[in-house]
């Protein structure tokens, strides 16, 4: 399942980051989005982009072509 498509207050584990360009992966990484890291969708933006999503204790925008990126398993 993609980030993008949980429901908001869904919870998730990160399984894995795809199809992205080296740069962005590093940047996800730098801001916490690793494998096993727990995550929940907070809210999506009224037109859907972006989403915001909570991790490591705090909270992250991300757009929602890189959401399509980040896999994840349901908790």
């Amino acid at each position: 399942m993609r980030l993008s498509e949980l429901s908001v207050g869904d919870h998730g584990v990160i399984s894995d980051i795809t199809g992205l360009p080296p740069e962005q992966r590093k940047r996800l990484v730098a801001l916490g989005l690793l494998p096993n890291t727990p995550v929940q969708l907070i809210r999506r933006a009224p037109l859907g982009d972006p989403i915001q999503i909570r991790l490591r204790g705090g909270d992250l925008a991300i757009q929602k072509r890189i959401a399509n990126c980040v896999e994840v398993c349901l908790k």
